[in-house]
């Protein structure tokens, strides 16, 4: 082995050996309110570990979900998505629960577009995106 070689190969093992640190050093969820790392644990209820941020006092449990939802957030954008891209309610539904086997109704993916389409129109009107005097125009008649 020459010396180049050694010298990747334990540099390959340095970063897997940090990016495994990494992962292994926070174990303790953040806050959902504050974002603190200072959390202990406060007791568990129907199987689900309940935390208590010491910084704010606020009781939350650490499903990777938005503050007062139970879903976690990849699960409420998955199933915004998909309605945007013309799927039903009910097809959402049963999508998720073949998929993650979570049972979602369809009138919480009702809810969740109504609360997070109107977050997103109003974020929308603050962007104003930046126009030149030029217009590039493909394969279209105006007339």
């Amino acid at each position: 082995m020459d010396r180049d070689t050694e010298l990747e190969s334990t540099r390959r093992l340095i970063k897997a050996m940090g990016d495994y640190i990494k992962d292994s050093e926070s174990t303790l969820p953040t806050c959902k309110f504050c974002g603190s790392t200072d959390a202990v644990r406060n007791g568990s209820r129907k199987g689900r570990q309940y935390w208590l941020c010491k910084h704010c006092g606020h009781g939350f449990v650490d499903n990777k979900g938005v503050p007062g939802s139970r879903y976690p957030v990849d699960t409420v954008s998955r199933a915004l998505y998909n309605y945007y891209a013309g799927m039903s309610l009910n097809a959402i539904c049963e999508g998720m629960r073949q998929d993650t086997g979570e049972t979602v109704t369809d009138s919480a993916i009702y809810k969740w577009l109504a609360k997070y389409t109107a977050i997103a129109l109003n974020e929308a009107e603050n962007y104003h995106p930046k126009v030149g005097k030029k217009w590039v125009m493909d394969e279209t008649i105006v007339w």
